[in-house]
């Protein structure tokens, strides 16, 4: 024959500690679907920001290298020094630096 307690005190101290742990267990799941959720569209806005960045040295590029065009057309009819050209020159360089530079951002972004 089987015997079993219809109730036993020293029981329920265990079920609630089981019931918190379960709990407690619950709340770190839920923590962390929050934080990868977070980290999810966070590395999808930075992709994003990355991509545009190169969309607008792209267009700062084009318009450096119109002013280079024109600075070394005025220099070469005598209305500007070559200084002027140089500074031209130099800027075609820095915006194409920075060009390269979200390329590779914006790559390392898709990437991750």
């Amino acid at each position: 024959m089987l015997e079993q307690p219809l109730y036993e005190p020293r029981l329920a101290p265990g079920v609630a500690a089981s019931r918190e742990n379960l709990n407690r267990a619950e709340a770190d799941l839920a923590a962390l679907r929050s934080r990868v959720t977070r980290d999810v569209q966070q590395a999808y806005y930075l992709w994003l920001a990355a991509q545009q960045a190169q969309l607008v040295l792209e267009a700062t590029r084009e318009l450096a290298q119109a002013n280079l065009d024109a600075n070394e057309s005025l220099y070469r009819n005598g209305r500007i020094t070559r200084d002027l050209v140089y500074r031209a020159e130099a800027d075609v360089l820095e915006v194409e630096q920075q060009r390269i530079a979200a390329a590779s951002e914006c790559a390392s972004r898709r990437a991750t």
